[in-house]
């Protein structure tokens, strides 16, 4: 908005953050982190003390849309290596968790007609297409399981404790908006539509076609 010079409004999505950092492994594990399942969780944890190591935090969210005018060295891909990854939330002024959940909090009050949740999808969906006055919503359909990565449930307890200490921020952004989306999602009341609309977009006879 400060670039273009008109009017504009945001729409962003919130992801728990446990399952946000899953994403982060990497498509091949073996490569950085050795072939054993105890290796790739070693490996795992040093890429987290890496990251404590280098910003103190892990708050990727919260940092985004804290610094969402900064200039970013680059953006992190599957394909990224984590000692690479590490650098993104490197060097900036006022990132410290506090600081970036404030400045966050205030950046989506301002700025965002709409800050979603990941799991909650199809909801977030219907209050985004409600909001833009769309009556009709396409079915998604489920992509690829990302099989290379463990599923949230599958991290150690130790290294999960790990990743909560370290996404403190992006936590406490994470509840705050999801009960925004609930308290909205009371008030809009769907009925049988939003059922529906689940059900179908998650019948796996649509990932055939």
């Amino acid at each position: 908005h400060q670039k273009i010079g008109v009017p504009c409004a945001y729409f962003t999505l919130i992801r728990d953050p446990v399952r946000l950092m899953c994403s982060f492994f990497p498509r091949r594990p073996y490569i950085f982190f050795g072939t054993g399942l105890n290796d790739v969780w070693a490996g795992f944890e040093r890429h987290l003390d890496e990251w404590k190591d280098t910003a103190g935090h892990a708050n990727l969210q919260t940092y985004e849309i804290a610094t969402y005018d900064f200039d970013k060295p680059f953006p992190h891909s599957p394909e990224t290596p984590p000692d690479v990854a590490i650098h993104y939330i490197r060097n900036y002024p006022g990132t410290s968790p506090d600081d970036l959940l404030r400045s966050a909090i205030e950046k989506i009050d301002r700025f965002y007609f709409l800050a979603g949740i990941t799991e909650l999808f199809e909801e977030t969906l219907f209050l985004l297409f409600d909001l833009l006055g769309i009556e009709k919503i396409p079915l998604w359909r489920p992509g690829i399981y990302s099989y290379w990565r463990p599923p949230a449930n599958e991290i150690p307890t130790r290294l999960r404790r790990k990743i909560e200490r370290l996404t403190e921020a992006d936590a406490a952004l994470y509840e705050r908006q999801r009960r925004g989306v609930e308290q909205l999602m009371a008030e809009a009341d769907f009925g049988g539509d939003l059922l529906d609309y689940k059900i179908a977009c998650r019948n796996p006879s649509y990932r055939l076609f």
